[in-house]
């Protein structure tokens, strides 16, 4: 492509018309191409996130209908069943269910699909030419659909299915030859102190350490998740800001053609609210292969020597020195641009500037976020390459005053006064405008993350009522015992509420822990599919205060239902529950 773009150069250059930029875009791929990345790769963490909620909160409602249907089961066995009938019995409830399951969801999945894909080719400027579904996909969907429920149900079934006609008809919703054998019933038996009705609700809790474990993961996910969305939208803007805050000046403006120094300098000293003015040399310029064909055209840009207006961070080598004659300071997008061509901090490269090719020695690499691909040179070495020494083609402003309505002033005063003193102004833009159009990119992927995990929240939640049901009902008999000996309503409430309580705390702490390296990977590869680099790592507490707050309600809402259930029943009815 670089041999025939330079062979179509050469011609149109012989024409004698002007070229005013070569670009050579990655073949295949679309402007746009990084961002539909990202979001391609927060669908499918999100998709396979959802895929082992799912699973989880499957095997949850299974463990439930079998502790119902304990009895039952024994019954069955006691008058002849199987134990590969039960298992069959149970398996084929799965699958009924996971027909019905994917009867809603497919036509529902490929309706969204369809919907939400224009409009990210609205959002990100491309045109659907096709919406149809491979067959192939149809069929996955179908295949997952069914068999990742079986799969999720396999051991409470297979658990279930083996129990003895005697365990089963004995079963009271809790192992006898378990009771005061485990560590945390030990403990508790020290911490008589805290009162029978919370102790009583710690034992709950631990009792079934698979069943609370699933819950846990469940809730905790859904949690680091959340977390990890704010933590990502807190990154991402921690990133930005580092970004214009390695460029300390305030207003941007481009010449249509280089002007004296001098001229300009002396313009810039009458707009109000300017504080300090650098004229800058720069041109755009090309890398020459061992080929002898060139990559694509960047901008070269070359401050004062003295200037003190750039402060990047360094990733390798040094920034420019004042006496750096042929010195060059790449950014980590220009490596990005350029992939094949295995520069590093040391090497020497041959750049076309204005026609003309000249060598140029690597001294440093940094990070220069969310801009186009840039090299930095002193202007004292730029000028004499290009022959305009004593000329500019910018200027850097620093105003007094960095609110967006101070900036919009001076913009304006500055396109004025530089056009009244005969100073074409090909363009101007101050930071504060190329900041929040940033920021309005990065907002539509963090958005979309936040709607994903109300996904994980809700399955969570969900997750944690299932269990509390399942909870109630293996101690239903016990509830009424408690009823018989004077227990009350509130106190059987109050039981059943705080081990939801507990549940939602430990959850709470263990989706802090798991925030951590879920919020460094969504980082890293977010940061470095869309900005050519990770986003700094930033952690928001206010993420940990509302998961708390959201996890308390969760856990008073599904633990109320199951508790309130228990107590209408009678003291007879709880005695006689089959």
């Amino acid at each position: 492509v670089r041999v025939v773009t330079n062979e179509v150069k050469d011609w149109v250059a012989a024409s004698g018309r002007s070229i005013y930029q070569i670009r050579l875009p990655p073949p295949g791929e679309h402007p746009h191409a990084d961002q539909m990345a990202s979001l391609l790769m927060l669908q499918q963490a999100f998709g396979l996130l959802a895929l082992v909620l799912s699973s989880a909160l499957v095997a949850n409602m299974i463990s439930a209908l079998l502790a119902q249907q304990i009895r039952q089961i024994g019954v069955m066995k006691a008058i002849g069943a199987r134990t590969r009938q039960v298992l069959v019995l149970y398996f084929g409830t799965v699958l009924v269910l996971s027909i019905v399951a994917l009867a809603v969801a497919l036509p529902v999945g490929i309706w969204a699909g369809k919907i939400y894909a224009g409009f990210v080719a609205m959002l990100l400027n491309f045109n659907l030419v096709n919406q149809e579904i491979p067959h192939w996909v149809i069929l996955l969907q179908i295949g997952i659909g069914l068999m990742i429920p079986l799969l999720a149900a396999a051991y409470p079934v297979y658990r279930g299915g083996r129990i003895s006609v005697r365990q089963a008809i004995n079963d009271y919703g809790v192992e006898r030859e378990n009771i005061g054998s485990a560590l945390i019933e030990k403990l508790l038996a020290r911490w008589q102190a805290f009162g029978r009705p919370l102790l009583l609700s710690i034992g709950n809790t631990f009792r079934r350490q698979g069943r609370l474990l699933l819950t846990l993961l469940t809730l905790a996910t859904g949690g680091a998740t959340f977390m990890a969305a704010l933590n990502l939208n807190v990154a991402m803007t921690q990133t930005l800001n580092v970004r214009f805050e390695s460029n300390r000046y305030d207003l941007e403006v481009q010449f249509s053609q280089p002007y004296p120094v001098q001229d300009i300098q002396q313009a810039t000293r009458a707009i109000p609210g300017v504080v300090q003015a650098e004229a800058w040399g720069e041109t755009e310029a090309s890398l020459m292969y061992a080929d002898g064909t060139y990559g694509n055209r960047f901008w070269l840009l070359a401050p004062p020597a003295a200037s003190t207006l750039l402060n990047f961070p360094v990733l390798e080598g040094r920034w420019l020195q004042p006496d750096d004659q042929n010195a060059l300071v790449i950014s980590h997008n220009w490596l990005a641009d350029n992939p094949n061509s295995h520069i590093k901090v040391g090497d020497e490269i041959i750049l076309r500037i204005d026609g003309r090719e000249t060598t140029w020695h690597i001294v440093g690499i940094v990070r220069q976020v969310a801009a186009p691909p840039t090299a930095f040179v002193n202007y004292e070495a730029l000028a004499p390459v290009t022959g305009q020494t004593g000329f500019a083609s910018s200027v850097r402003l620093v105003t007094a005053q960095h609110d967006e309505g101070a900036l919009q002033a001076v913009k304006r005063d500055t396109e004025r006064t530089l056009q009244t003193a005969g100073l074409a102004v090909r363009s101007s833009a101050s930071m504060f405008d190329t900041q929040k159009v940033l920021e309005e990119h990065s907002v539509v992927l963090v958005s979309f993350m936040m709607m994903m995990t109300l996904m994980s929240v809700v399955v969570g939640g969900l997750g944690l009522m299932t269990t509390m049901s399942i909870n109630v009902l293996e101690r239903t008999r016990e509830i009424g015992v408690m009823r018989a000996i004077g227990a009350s309503n509130l106190a059987l409430l109050r039981i059943i509420l705080i081990e939801g309580g507990l549940i939602g705390l430990l959850s709470w702490a263990g989706a802090v822990l798991l925030a951590l390296p879920t919020s460094y990977l969504f980082g890293t590869v977010f940061g470095s599919i869309l900005l050519e680099t990770p986003l700094d790592f930033a952690f928001n507490p206010v993420g940990v205060v509302i998961w708390l707050a959201v996890v308390l309600v969760f856990s008073a809402i599904a633990s109320f239902l199951p508790a309130w259930n228990a107590v209408e029943l009678t003291v007879r009815d709880v005695l006689a529950y089959e």
